[in-house]
């Protein structure tokens, strides 16, 4: 099958011709675009006229229509349009969009102006003998021309239809037959031969959609100016009919067609895409089903469609076979060639000015109410109302200190721009301030509008700085790193002031400023010791009106001279005896993972607990373990430590205070310091909680936590779309969903607000993203940077769920070439 396209450009800017209304009467809008002929101008600033008067039947009258403007008429110069109606011989009712006029753009847009003022003549009846004066002006954006038309709705009790002198797209009431090109002219309908407006035929006959027609073998219909269809013979058995078309008794084409099983060909079926003015037509040679085809070559024109019928069912009848017709449309063979082509309207050429005019329209960004340390995309709308510009720079400053590069512009093309994500560190209200050509490189007819400030909102609070140190054992004169980390709850915080102290040795640097994950390092050298010392290491940090601190202690350690053990004696503490054993203990002072998840499985025999402590540590929950060993009837005799009694919903989850673990719940655990503590509950197959309490001396401090079951989940990524173009502003939104590993797929919410460390390999993504409390998803954005190559790009993300589960999960995107878009 071959296909065949063009462009037919009209001078329309409509785009249906609607078909009659069936069964009963019913008020529709008429919209009538009335065309005139181009004519030269009488004086500079008389652009285009056209005197009339032009009318027919009970339309009314066009006269007096005129286009006045700047002489040439440049992108930005302004262009009114008046012209004036009169009812002749019969009032006319207008419809509800009242009198405007028609335009198209240089792009084939619909530009139509002057509704604000011809508004006030919807649903007007306009009496036999008055008439109206309208005037409207419009603003000429782009270079190209211009396509200006006097217009007007009215009302009529018949069928919708549209008065032009150029085509509209139309259907044919045959589906197996396509579409076509219809003209509308003073209640003549036309049809565009071919998608040719400049080549017409009235149409004869055309049947609505629920008409039918009966005849029985060896009957002839009469269609009129000549034209008869005959049934010559109708078989039945054999499921066929012959038909023949005649005119002035010569038969010009008969065929055989037997119902949903063959027709004949149609040939050059139209399918029409794009809008008017610049419709795009596509063309095959179609066999049908059940369709009788006329077709013939009509000077230069092939296969005119001259008379189609189709054949909905042949059936018996009382004395002879029948058929029923459906959906004839009969055209004359009298071709009508317009050599003057479809343009009666108002054509200008707009011309660009001698100089680009770069003006920055508007900021955008996304989310409209970022928080804080939420990814924000910024879009600038960088507008040319002058002549075409070359290439140059686009800055965004205020917030940040960014550029983008802005291809060169035609007269009146707008090109909007997105820059890399940014972040706010604190609420409150930013400036952000774009400006186009800020080096001065283009010269413009225009230099004072090319720059635009915004300003967006952060919301949130600032939460109070949290201070965490990171140490290790250090040998006795050697050196080993310290990390510092300020969050605020729970997300990093850039560009914080830290300044530290040391119990003993030196700090190298002893202050600076966080980086973009909230870290600070510095280098502690260790004095030369005899024995075990331990230091503590106070860390200060500060940001605006924001400020914490935090301390770490850890020890300064000397070779032993006699083999390892596996344990460091300590010497029992008096306060603790009650004058029975020894009630010293071991102390495994460990920062080694692997080291300590050997000696927590060569020292602890219980299957649960040993599970739970190893879950604990992979989630970096556990540091120290703690044991106390032959503390048979040991007694707190100092007034500064209490108990704290560990409950949990179900028991038998493992109970840690302070990071150090204390048994199976329930479990009282003795001798606690005063003062506040956290307690940990882990069990297999629960999320593990933290609960605060509060101690109080000699007293006993209750701690409950219902535990929540933990279902089997995983971290689902998906991309739309899935491919975008390499080296473009373009995007790909990603979604990470946590859901249930079964074929269901259940979202489940999360119970804390659980970020999502994203990465990839090609473009850029925005990350961390938070999935709020409460909610199963969240949205990243997948950005095509300008350094992006073609290729398949895998976005990988991490979260952790229930504080001792990791989750992953990737997707990938296609990033396509520019040229294969």
């Amino acid at each position: 099958m071959e296909w065949r396209s063009r462009v037919i450009n009209t001078a329309c800017p409509y785009e249906k011709s609607l078909m009659a209304l069936p069964g009963y009467i019913k008020s529709a809008v008429l919209l009538t675009v009335m065309l005139l002929s181009l004519m030269l101008p009488a004086q500079a600033a008389l652009l285009c006229s056209y005197g009339g008067p032009d009318t027919s039947g009970i339309y009314p009258e066009l006269s007096d229509f005129k286009v006045t403007g700047p002489e040439p008429l440049r992108v930005g110069d302004t262009a009114t349009v008046s012209f004036t109606l009169k009812a002749i011989e019969f009032p006319v009712q207008f419809g509800d969009q009242g009198v405007f006029v028609a335009a198209r753009d240089p792009d084939g847009m619909d530009r139509s102006f002057g509704r604000d003022i011809g508004h006030r003549y919807g649903n007007y009846w306009l009496i036999a003998g008055n008439s109206i004066d309208f005037k409207a002006s419009t603003t000429v954006d782009k270079e190209g021309e211009w396509i200006f038309l006097p217009a007007y709705s009215s009302r009529t009790y018949e069928e919708d239809i549209v008065h032009t002198a150029c085509p509209v797209e139309s259907d044919y009431a045959n589906h197996e037959i396509g579409e076509y090109l219809a003209v509308r002219h003073f209640g003549t309908k036309y049809m565009a031969i071919n998608g040719k407006p400049n080549v017409l035929s009235p149409i004869l006959v055309e049947m609505g959609e629920d008409e039918k027609h009966t005849m029985a073998t060896g009957e002839v219909w009469d269609l009129g100016y000549g034209y008869y269809l005959a049934v010559e013979q109708i078989d039945l058995k054999g499921g066929k009919i012959w038909l023949s078309i005649q005119r002035y008794g010569k038969e010009l084409e008969s065929g055989i067609i037997r119902p949903q099983n063959s027709g004949d060909v149609f040939y050059n079926r139209m399918s029409i895409t794009g809008f008017p003015l610049a419709y795009e037509i596509a063309t095959d040679d179609v066999p049908t089903k059940s369709t009788f085809v006329y077709q013939e070559d009509i000077g230069h024109e092939g296969d005119v469609p001259i008379f189609s019928v189709y054949v909905d069912k042949i059936f018996y009848g009382v004395d002879a076979n029948m058929v029923q017709l459906k959906y004839a449309i009969l055209i004359d063979d009298h071709l009508t060639i317009i050599n003057a082509g479809p343009d009666y309207a108002c054509h200008l050429d707009v011309v660009s000015p001698a100089q680009p005019d770069l003006t920055v329209e508007d900021i955008s960004w996304g989310p409209t109410h970022p928080g804080m340390n939420e990814s924000v995309i910024v879009g600038v709308s960088v507008r040319n109302a002058g002549g075409a510009s070359e290439e140059t720079a686009l800055l965004l400053g205020g917030c940040c200190d960014l550029s983008h590069q802005v291809r060169p512009l035609r007269s009146g093309e707008v090109a909007t721009v997105y820059f890399e994500p940014i972040t706010f560190g604190e609420p409150g209200e930013f400036e952000i301030t774009a400006t186009i050509d800020a080096a001065g490189k283009i010269t413009e007819s225009n230099e004072t509008n090319n720059e635009i400030s915004e300003i967006i909102t952060v919301e949130g609070v600032l939460s109070p700085l949290s201070v965490s140190i990171f140490t290790d054992p250090v040998p006795s004169g050697e050196s080993n790193e310290v990390a510092v980390r300020v969050t605020a709850d729970g997300d990093p915080v850039q560009n914080a002031s830290i300044s530290l102290i040391t119990t003993t040795g030196d700090l190298d640097p002893d202050a600076g400023s966080t980086d973009k994950d909230g870290r600070f390092f510095s280098i502690f050298a260790a004095p030369a010791v005899h024995m075990e010392t331990r230091y503590t290491i106070h860390a200060e940090a500060e940001i605006g009106d924001l400020t914490g601190e935090g301390s770490a202690s850890d020890l300064i350690t000397v070779p032993l001279e006699i083999p390892p053990t596996a344990h460091i004696e300590t010497p029992h503490d008096p306060a603790e005896e009650d004058g029975g054993e020894d009630g010293g203990g071991e102390v495994i002072v460990q920062t080694n993972v692997s080291s300590l998840s050997e000696y927590i499985s060569k020292h602890i025999s219980d299957p649960a607990v040993l599970a739970a402590m190893i879950a604990a540590l992979a989630a970096g929950a556990l540091s120290i373990y703690r044991s106390a060993r032959n503390r048979r009837g040991t007694k707190n005799k100092s007034n500064k430590t209490g108990s704290i009694h560990a409950t949990s919903n179900p028991s038998d989850a493992v109970v840690f205070v302070d990071m150090r673990y204390n048994g199976r719940s329930p479990k009282t655990v003795d001798n606690v310091l005063i003062g506040p503590h956290n307690v940990l509950f882990l069990k297999l197959g629960y999320f593990g909680y933290e609960r605060g309490a509060v101690v109080i001396a000699n007293q006993t401090t209750p701690v409950h936590c219902d535990l929540t079951k933990m279902p089997e989940v995983k971290l689902k990524l998906s991309a739309d779309p899935a491919e975008i173009v390499a080296g473009r502003e373009s995007r790909s939104m990603i979604k990470i969903e946590l859901l249930t590993k079964d074929d269901n797929e259940i979202p489940i919410p999360v119970p804390n607000d659980t970020t999502v460390i994203l990465a990839t390999d090609i473009g850029a993504i925005e990350s961390p993203v938070k999935i709020p409390r409460g909610r199963a998803s969240v949205m990243s954005t997948l950005i095509s940077t300008s350094s992006a190559s073609r290729g398949t790009a895998t976005v990988k993300a991490e979260a952790e769920y229930g504080k001792i589960v990791k989750l992953k999960g990737s997707t990938t995107v296609e990033f396509l070439d520019a040229k294969s878009e």
